[in-house]
């Protein structure tokens, strides 16, 4: 199913852009299907974890004010389809709570969505209040609508598995009957309920009541229940899988397999310099849709379908981002999670988990950047890894062999809202550039060990692809020589004196905005 709805989806955007436009519908009816049949399969399988008691509430510390104005913006369209007026009222603070927001989404998700069906050139309303109880105040949300009403006796089954209103609901609006019920299971899984007053001809309203539980002790941020990070610590302690890893004596070359290899020059995007991103799927149509989801962004996109694939290639590319899923055969995403965070070359490199597996507190424990979940949807994967590259952007590498320089360098550009690292040598500054692969350096030349030319000239022999932004600063007189070897690979040489920092400061500033994202 991940593979239809995307390849669908991105046919349609082919036939567009070449005029293709008698296959448009027919794609677009593909697509709607599969979407159809996914969230039936999703429906399902939820009811099934309730039946069987396998549910697992993961709760989070959320501002509701900011879950209802995302939900706003998600179900609008959806609202205006029948010429439908949404509104939203927030009648009382409520604050941050305590609550599985993923659940709770899909639940007022699912009621706005049955509310806009059932209505027609009417109004939809979302009202949230915070009722005043004891022990817990409540958090009350009533989704209220002016569509087609119920009468009494199709209220009692409104919320009974596989059950909708009568056999003309199903006929003329369509539906599986499942959504109601797990809405409301989900309620009671919470400590709360889903009830329905409504008035036929005249509109429905469904009222969500859930307490108000408090977050368990923390310190700092809260992200993740210590008891969870806890349980998650000792599941992987006790792994007893672990990931075959070359001996670190092993110094042959890798030969990368066909199908990881870096694709044709022709294939990246006119006028952008790529970025490497490592997609890790046991999935090969999988693999084939993020390659083109991502490559037209710019970025360049290598694919591993197996994990001893993905960890060879990892080390051997340093890519910017990793994305992975979880269910691969022999190994598992969690377990090349691991390994990857376990390796000091690699352990700084953002992961994406992107997958089916509902896990997302485990992936978070274990220091995942980001967690989507299939199928693959092509906004959120690229906002995702374009978020992860600017963070990339705002990093830099301060090359310097004289401490005073080198912090103070360091001080200007953390006061400006950098992520800095600092090198005392060429080779210092080579083992920190391999590690953390940040898109700035700011280098000295005139160094122990290995000088600024010799750290320069490596890295650029080495990572040729990396669009690394180069301020030189130094005291040195440069020569002619000096300067036609440097030609081409730095975007500025600074004089050390008085004003070079303010200097360094707003050419660091301008990589920034030149640095294509």
């Amino acid at each position: 199913m991940n593979a239809i709805i995307g390849y669908s989806e991105m046919l349609q955007e082919e036939a567009e852009d070449d005029g293709l436009d008698e296959y448009i519908e027919d794609l677009k009816r593909i697509h709607t299907s599969g979407r159809y049949l996914l969230k039936l399969i999703n429906d399902v399988l939820d009811l099934s974890k309730i039946e069987a008691e396998k549910v697992e509430l993961d709760p989070e510390v959320i501002g509701i004010e900011g879950l209802m104005e995302d939900i706003k913006a998600t179900v609008r369209p959806l609202v205006a389809d029948k010429d439908n007026k949404f509104e939203l009222k927030i009648e009382s603070k409520i604050g941050e709570i305590y609550v599985d927001a993923t659940k709770l989404r899909q639940i007022i998700l699912n009621l706005l969505s049955n509310a806009a069906k059932f209505t027609e050139a009417g109004t939809v309303e979302a009202i949230v209040s915070r009722e005043r109880s004891t022990p817990f105040d409540i958090l009350a949300i009533d989704v209220r609508d002016s569509g087609i009403g119920m009468t009494d006796a199709q209220i009692e089954k409104v919320f009974d598995p596989f059950s909708q209103a009568d056999a003309s609901t199903t006929r003329n609006y369509g539906g599986t009957g499942l959504g109601l019920s797990i809405s409301r299971r989900f309620c009671e899984l919470m400590g709360g309920s889903l009830t329905c007053t409504s008035e036929k001809g005249v509109g429905s309203t469904f009222s969500i009541r859930i307490p108000i539980h408090p977050p368990p002790q923390t310190s700092g941020v809260f992200k993740v229940p210590k008891h969870l990070k806890e349980k998650y610590e000792k599941d992987f302690e006790d792994d007893d899988e672990p990931v075959d890893e070359p001996p670190p004596t092993e110094t042959a070359v890798l030969e990368v397999p066909e199908h990881l290899r870096e694709p044709e020059q022709d294939q990246k995007r006119e006028g952008s310099t790529p970025r490497t991103v490592l997609v890790i799927d046991d999935d090969e149509p999988i693999l084939d849709l993020v390659k083109r989801m991502l490559e037209p962004e710019g970025y360049r996109v290598l694919t591993a379908n197996n994990a001893e694939d993905g960890l060879r290639l990892a080390r051997e590319a340093k890519p910017m981002v990793i994305t992975l899923d979880v269910v691969m055969p022999e190994v598992d995403g969690w377990s090349v999670l691991k390994a990857l965070k376990a390796d000091p070359e690699l352990a700084d490199i953002p992961v994406i988990m992107q997958t089916i597996v509902d896990e997302p507190l485990k992936g978070f424990a274990m220091g995942v950047a980001d967690y989507l979940s299939k199928p693959i949807d092509r906004q959120r994967l690229v906002a995702a890894v374009a978020r992860l590259r600017a963070k990339a952007d705002r990093a830099v590498l301060v090359v310097e062999d004289d401490d005073n320089n080198r912090d103070l360098i360091a001080q200007w550009l953390k006061g400006d809202g950098w992520e800095v690292y600092t090198a005392a040598d060429g080779l210092e500054g080579l083992d920190l550039y391999e590690r953390c692969r940040p898109i700035n350096l700011v280098l000295d030349l005139a160094m122990p060990n290995m000088d600024g030319f010799e750290l320069l000239d490596t890295l650029r022999k080495k990572y040729p692809d990396d669009d690394l932004q180069v301020i030189v600063v130094t005291a040195k007189d440069l020569t002619a020589a000096d300067r036609d070897r440097l030609a081409g690979s730095v975007m500025r040489i600074v004089q050390k004196g008085e004003g070079s920092m303010n200097e360094v400061l707003e050419q660091v500033r301008r990589t920034a905005m030149t640095s294509p994202v």
